[in-house]
């Protein structure tokens, strides 16, 4: 399984905990990691993903917010890279 689709998986499933947010970040965080190669590509097919998702689940807020936050990770390309993650 590519890591997109793991954290996708895991925000779906996060995404009903009251915690959320922090949750959503910190596998958001993990993905980066794991697609350290190129975070401009790999953050912007996470945005698509997280696109169609708000799409198909409106009434979620979520996605809007995961939105953002990957919005905000992509307006610091000078960012330090992230180590790969470890496994």
């Amino acid at each position: 399984m590519d890591h997109l689709r793991i954290c996708m998986n895991a925000l779906r499933w996060s995404a009903s905990d009251a915690e959320c947010v922090y949750l959503g970040e910190k596998w958001i965080n993990q993905y980066r990691k794991a697609e350290a190669a190129d975070q401009i590509v790999s953050l912007n097919r996470l945005l698509d993903a997280l696109s169609e998702e708000a799409e198909q689940r409106p009434s979620e807020d979520i996605w809007i917010t995961m939105q953002a936050y990957v919005l905000s990770l992509l307006a610091q390309p000078d960012e330090e890279p992230l180590p790969p993650l470890e496994e």
